[in-house]
């Protein structure tokens, strides 16, 4: 008798389709029109909008920073203060600052760099003071105010008066953030009696 035989069947593989790639947002970059005296903003598609007029060719300094991909923040430094602006892709704000925060238009325009970033709020700072402790001379820290930007409500308030950095170094260097971003530390005070102190820039909470 012969061995049967068992057929066998051979499926046929099945195909899984690949998934429709989901375009990326477009990435905007903002710039500074000489000829209108206008802020502008463009993706790589080459879409350009202008978001309004502002004259930063009479300004003392100007320095921004990206939030995320759609909100830029951007400062500008006169004779008499600093005016600072929410762009989007759509339109430039103001942010409303605090009355009677310190400034000094000899040294404030060149120290004045954004040093938190979380969520779209941000804290800056810009030096007012040098030779804290009784000493003089350029060898001394910078000491200057801290300023907390809130995104939603276009508001600025006042969160440190004296913080302290380096004359010489880029202030970014002496504000430290988490891993997450989300809280910033800095030196505040007299050279004789610094302390350690934080901001939640989700809150404008600080903390020593």
């Amino acid at each position: 008798m012969l061995p049967s035989a068992t057929a066998k069947t051979t499926s046929e593989p099945t195909l899984t389709p690949s998934p429709t790639p989901i375009p990326l947002p477009p990435r905007w970059y903002w710039a500074y029109d000489v000829g209108s005296s206008s802020i502008v903003t463009v993706n790589l598609e080459g879409e350009i909008r202008s978001l309004g007029e502002l004259d930063l060719e009479s300004a003392q300094n100007y320095v921004g920073t990206r939030l995320d991909d759609t909100h830029f923040l951007l400062l500008v430094a006169t004779d008499t203060g600093i005016r600072v602006y929410l762009l989007d892709t759509e339109a430039m704000q103001k942010v409303n600052l605090p009355a009677g925060y310190p400034y000094d238009p000899g040294m404030s325009p060149t120290t004045m760099a954004v040093v938190g970033i979380h969520n779209r709020n941000a804290v800056f700072t810009f030096a007012t003071r040098q030779s804290m402790g009784g000493h003089s001379g350029n060898d001394m820290p910078n000491t200057g105010p801290a300023i907390f930007v809130d995104a939603a409500s276009l508001t600025a308030r006042l969160i440190d008066t004296h913080v302290a950095y380096d004359s010489f170094t880029d202030p970014r260097t002496w504000f430290h953030a988490s891993e997450d971003g989300r809280y910033v530390g800095y030196l505040n005070g007299d050279t004789s009696d610094l302390k350690v102190r934080q901001v939640d820039l989700l809150t404008g909470e600080t903390r020593t």
